[in-house]
């Protein structure tokens, strides 16, 4: 019995192979193994007997040595021999899926064909890519290489319909988006995509009238208006050749600007040249020459080129003399000619170069001169001619505002000034006043001093005149006097209001 099963096994198995190298065919195994089953069948009833073991008991041990659905082989051997088994039913239905695996197996093959040929959805001659899929889609639903398939479609021809829109081809594009709809009409850029083309078609009306406007606008000079209409319809609708048409009619005419406006720029460059402006004149040429080329204007070029020699010969010129100037100590005359040279068009950095060795060399001058004279205020300062000193140090101060020796000077005159004239008048009053003017000097200390001394011997006297008029007197010159409040109360000695 062992030796017939595993025979019948062997030939089952080498049929199955050959079968599916072409298709799954289940019955055609079964004629095969015909033979194989009938003597498998004697042999049971021959030796039912001795065996032992039932049908059913068989083919369920049978069933648990294939391990079920693993081998496709296998399972095809256990329908010849069990074709009544306990586990006949679960075996039909792996080989019905892997019938149906096969058969999706060479539709995607059949549809990636189509699709590779470029024959993606109905309307040539023989199958497409879109309806291979969908076949793929209802004998598994969710395959994933057929639902990417049927995306790859619809991108393709969502994208041939936008590039087909800008580029103003709206028959394909109309063609395009129609497909788009039959393999997704809920897509969302459909009825986007055909509002623009239905605003695409209803624009090529206005195509005509716009030639009427173009042509008005073009008559009347206005040729910025006229491109600018034109570039607007041309943004809307892209690669209308009448447009184009017309863009070309609106560049010949801003040509035709373009060149009497080079005509006027070159007009105002010779008239510049003439006035002396060379960087004017050489500016006006150069736009002729952005509209024109660089052969515009050549003999005025030259002109001018000339022109700018002369001058670079003399504003050189000019700088060297500034330069002698300079050395000379003649300041004035050193600016003077930097000046003019600038005003040649030296360069702003020779120029301030220039500019700066020249304030150096006049304020090393200027402070030579200064020392100089500091020299003299302090000789006449040691000799007490206070007057002649003052003036020397005003003369200082009217070249350098800041010199701090010529203020210090000033300020020295001035103490010994105001000194002399207290010390002349020799008064508590002459002495109160310099105290006031000139408080942070070792002077204001010495008129405290004698302002002190003075209140001692004044309040002396006025104890030896006892009398109420002196002690008024003492609290007028001295208000702030040390026997102020003594004074005061002596004066009104009855406690009145004095």
């Amino acid at each position: 019995m062992n030796e017939m099963v595993n025979r019948t096994r062997t030939d089952a198995a080498g049929a199955a192979s050959r079968s599916r190298s072409r298709a799954i065919a289940p019955l055609v195994i079964m004629l095969v193994l015909a033979g194989a089953a009938d003597g498998l069948a004697q042999s049971k009833s021959g030796g039912s007997g001795s065996a032992g073991v039932s049908e059913a008991t068989e083919a369920d041990d049978f069933w648990l040595e294939i391990g079920g659905c693993t081998d496709l082989d296998e399972v095809l051997l256990y329908l010849t021999l069990f074709s009544e088994g306990p586990n006949a039913e679960e075996a039909k239905t792996c080989i019905e899926a892997a019938e149906k695996d096969e058969l999706v197996f060479r539709l995607l093959r059949e549809c990636r064909a189509h699709q590779d040929a470029h024959r993606l959805t109905p309307g040539g001659i023989g199958g497409n890519a879109l309806e291979c899929y969908r076949r793929v889609l209802d004998e598994d639903p969710g395959n994933a290489e057929a639902l990417q398939g049927i995306n790859e479609i619809e991108q393709h021809y969502l994208d041939r319909a936008q590039a087909e829109l800008d580029a103003g081809q709206l028959p394909t594009a109309r063609n395009s988006i129609d497909r788009l709809a039959m393999i997704n009409p809920e897509h969302p850029a459909v009825a986007g995509m055909r509002s623009r083309l239905r605003d695409l078609e209803d624009g090529l009306e206005r195509v005509e009238a716009l030639g009427v406007q173009v042509q008005e606008f073009l008559a009347g000079g206005e040729f910025e208006e006229a491109r600018r209409v034109v570039e607007e319809a041309r943004a809307e609708m892209p690669g209308v050749a009448e447009l184009e048409s017309l863009a070309a009619q609106v560049e010949a005419a801003a040509r035709t600007v373009e060149i009497r406006r080079q005509e006027e720029l070159l007009a105002e460059a010779r008239g510049l040249f003439e006035e002396g402006d060379l960087a004017g004149a050489w500016e006006r040429l150069e736009e002729a020459r952005d509209i024109g080329g660089k052969s515009v204007g050549d003999e005025l070029a030259t002109q001018i080129a000339e022109a700018e020699a002369a001058r670079a010969a003399e504003r050189d010129r000019l700088k060297a003399e500034a330069e002698r100037s300079l050395v000379e100590e003649q300041f004035s005359a050193a600016r003077e000619n930097l000046a003019d040279a600038v005003a040649l068009g030296l360069p702003e950095s020779e120029a301030e170069d220039l500019r700066e060795r020249i304030n150096s060399a006049e304020a090393q001058s200027r402070d030579r001169w200064i020392a100089e004279r500091l020299a003299v205020c302090l000789g006449l300062e040691g000799r007490e001619s206070h007057a002649e000193a003052t003036q020397c140090y005003q003369e200082i101060l009217e070249i350098d505002p800041n010199r701090s020796q010529a203020r210090e000077g000033l300020q020295r005159g001035s103490l010994r000034a105001a000194w002399s004239m207290a010390r002349e008048r020799g008064t508590v009053e002459g002495y109160f006043q310099f105290e006031t003017d000139f408080p942070e000097t070792n002077l204001a200390l010495l008129a405290r001093l004698r302002i002190n001394r003075m209140e001692e011997e004044f309040w002396l006297a006025t104890e030896e005149t006892n009398t109420v008029e002196a002690y008024e007197r003492y609290s007028e010159i001295f208000p702030n006097g040390p026997n102020v409040d003594v004074a005061l109360e002596r004066a009104c000695p009855d406690g009145g209001i004095c």
